[in-house]
């Protein structure tokens, strides 16, 4: 919605309606339902189901498991000074990323002047004026050039992540980040995935009770939730 409806398709509360009925059955007959919708809203419905299940079996001793290592911190470490990176969404993990590699690309549909600051000085121009962007992920072959590919996991409602991997052949790591991505991360491997950082939602009745006051303007999703990144062991 707002900023981020790229597609131009408005929330249809009277789909959302017909979703009462799955209201305390078993989440996986609403995913089952949800797989035959392609719609935005929809496939956002099914990305959050398929979180929330997720999330109900990544205790402790499922996030130690010997096929993926569990990082101490999510603060991008493997990145070497002559890495060309690319980010798929201009998100919470670019000032990680900044200053930590040779070339550093950006690729967002959103107009420059939502998600860049406009200084008006001498000249008038966008910053950071370190980051190249971009609008289209085909733009100037740069996934040839890239060594590190970051993708927001809000292409997994979309289904762009697709398209995306397949044309990233040569990084040597090829990540998904944001709180849309706490699925299981097989999953997430089985899709080309070999980084995952993400949260795990660890309060649930305070995150809920925040968000539908209409007064709380002021609510952070750290508040309510844990990191946590992964590495793929190969």
């Amino acid at each position: 919605t707002g900023e981020h409806n790229i597609y131009n398709q408005d929330i249809d509360l009277k789909q959302i309606k017909k979703l009462n009925k799955f209201i305390d059955k078993n989440i996986k007959l609403f995913i089952e339902y949800l797989l035959d919708y392609s719609d935005i809203q929809s496939r956002s419905f099914l990305v959050a189901s398929l979180n929330a299940l997720s999330q109900n079996i990544m205790d402790k001793e499922y996030m130690n498991k010997k096929d993926f290592k569990l990082l101490e911190t999510d603060e991008f470490d493997f990145l070497g000074k002559e890495d060309t990176v690319t980010l798929i969404g201009y998100g919470g993990v670019v000032d990680k990323i900044r200053g930590k590699c040779k070339i550093f690309n950006v690729v967002d549909k959103r107009l420059d002047i939502l998600i860049k600051p406009l200084v008006i000085e001498d000249k008038v121009r966008y910053e950071p004026n370190d980051i190249n962007f971009y609008n289209d992920i085909d733009e100037d072959n740069i996934l040839d050039k890239t060594d590190v590919l970051i993708i927001t996991a809000s292409t997994l409602v979309n289904g762009t992540y697709k398209d995306i991997i397949k044309k990233s052949k040569n990084c040597r790591i090829k990540g998904i980040f944001g709180p849309s991505g706490q699925m299981l991360p097989e999953i997430l491997f089985n899709l080309g995935f070999n980084y995952i950082t993400s949260n795990k939602i660890n309060n649930t009745d305070k995150y809920y009770k925040d968000i539908i006051n209409p007064m709380n303007n002021l609510i952070k999703y750290k508040d309510y939730s844990e990191k946590y990144s992964i590495i793929k062991i190969k």
